[in-house]
């Protein structure tokens, strides 16, 4: 990478490793390396043996803490993690198509029909990946009912907040009134899509779910339309 970057101008960007197992084996071999420690041989992915020895092991922060950056950063990594790890603690096997069946299952007990759900992996990145708006919002309805919800609801961005891990992707977006500090919910966007589902409350006082959801767009500046639309529904009802 060459050139010039103006004072100030520079900006932080996070993204999710791809291959985090080879990427934390590359740190180690490094470090082991600086402390005078070759290794030799390529470092390579395989089911761990059976007599293999723990060394030492981390734990993640808790699920309910863990929302908080997957939702308000749409790390994509985080979604693909969790649906794996769904597989693999019901099914005994860490896998898209085992998680996946989990989380059908589990959809299905919160109101979404499987038989109009098409899901392809766990970020949602696949434009094979199909939800009706009207599935959504009944999902959203009936999990107001569950224990965590709680957790889950103050994981959602907050329209217009500043803060990165309260606005998150809505940062800039909605950031007048009645909108700002009202609308909370997750974006979603690929290539001609763009979408918005979550809560808010209405002028008259009526708490409101809503699904906005744009696809085959190949012109104009989406996420400008949807919030108009949230808008016309807050002011409206």
């Amino acid at each position: 990478v060459e050139g010039t970057i103006g004072v100030g101008s520079s900006m932080e960007a996070w993204r999710a490793v791809w291959e985090p197992t080879l990427f934390t084996l590359h740190i180690l071999k490094k470090a082991l390396f600086d402390q005078g420690i070759t290794i030799e041989g390529n470092i390579e992915r395989h089911v761990t043996p059976q007599k293999a020895e723990l060394l030492i092991s981390r734990s993640s922060i808790p699920l309910k803490d863990l929302m908080v950056p997957f939702m308000q950063l749409s790390n994509n990594g985080h979604g693909e993690i969790l649906v794996k790890e769904m597989g693999k603690v019901v099914n005994g096997e860490g896998s898209w198509d085992e998680g996946l069946k989990v989380m059908e299952d589990q959809l299905a007990k919160l109101g979404v029909d499987p038989a109009s759900l098409l899901m392809r992996d766990g970020s949602g990145m696949s434009h094979k990946n199909l939800i009706k708006p009207n599935d959504l919002s009944k999902l959203l309805f009936h999990i107001q009912e569950q224990s965590w919800f709680p957790a889950f609801k103050a994981s959602q961005p907050v329209a217009g907040d500043q803060e990165r891990m309260v606005g998150g992707s809505l940062t800039h977006r909605m950031k007048e009134a009645p909108l700002k500090g009202n609308v909370q919910a997750k974006t979603g966007s690929l290539t001609g899509v763009n979408t918005l589902s979550g809560y808010a409350t209405a002028n008259s006082g009526e708490e409101i779910i809503f699904s906005v959801m744009i696809n085959n767009n190949i012109d104009g500046y989406m996420p400008r339309v949807v919030d108009e639309i949230v808008g016309v529904i807050v002011e409206e009802l």
